[in-house]
C-alpha cells in the first residue's frame, strides 16, 4: 500500500501487493486480487475476486463488479524465449466495470463509461458510453445523471448557480 493515509474498507479476505497503491476510501472485497504496480484511486470499489493485473489504474469513484477481469499480458510466455510485454487496462474517472466484464492489455475506458456484465472489452471504450456484449459494442450513453462529477466540475457548476 502507499501510505498511513491509504485506506482498505473491507473486513474480507484479499491480496494486494505490497506495490500496489490503494486510495483513500477503497474498498476491496473477499478474494480480489491486486498484482504489482497497480494504482487504484479514492472511492473505489473492486467486487469478490475481481482481478486486477500488473500495471492496471483505476482512477477515483471507479466501480469493479464481482469476478471481472484486468489482462496485462500482451503475450502468453510461459517457456517462451520473449520478453514479457505488460499493459494494464486503464480505467478513467467514475467509470463502472460490471461483474464478469474481461478487459484486454491496454485498453482505455472513458470518464463515466459503463462496461456491462460479461462483456469481452478489446478496444477503447469512449467517455460516458455504455457497451456490453462477445466482443463489447457500443449499445448507448450514459445519461447525465449517472455521470459522478470531478470535483474542480462540482465547484464550477455549484458556483454558477
Amino acid at each position: 500500500m502507499e501510505d498511513e493515509t491509504a485506506k482498505v474498507v473491507s473486513s474480507y479476505t484479499y491480496y494486494v501487493s505490497e506495490t500496489a497503491k490503494i486510495g483513500k476510501n477503497t474498498e476491496i472485497q473477499q478474494g480480489a486480487i491486486i498484482e504489482d504496480d497497480v494504482v487504484i484511486g479514492d472511492h473505489c470499489f473492486v467486487g469478490c475476486y475481481a482481478v486486477i493485473s500488473e500495471g492496471s489504474v483505476l482512477e477515483d469513484n471507479v466501480y469493479v463488479g464481482a469476478r471481472s477481469l484486468f489482462i496485462s499480458t500482451k503475450k502468453i510466455d510461459h517457456r517462451r524465449k520473449y520478453e514479457t510485454e505488460l499493459s494494464g487496462p486503464h480505467v478513467g474517472y467514475g467509470a463502472r466495470i460490471a461483474s464478469g466484464a474481461i478487459l484486454l492489455p491496454g485498453v482505455k475506458i472513458g470518464k463515466n463509461a459503463l462496461v456491462g456484465i460479461g462483456a469481452l472489452v478489446a478496444h477503447d471504450v469512449p467517455e460516458r458510453e455504455i457497451y456490453f456484449g462477445i466482443p463489447a459494442k457500443k449499445r448507448g450513453n450514459v445519461p447525465d445523471e449517472e455521470c459522478v462529477d470531478e470535483p474542480v466540475k462540482a465547484k464550477k457548476r455549484a458556483a454558477k448557480k
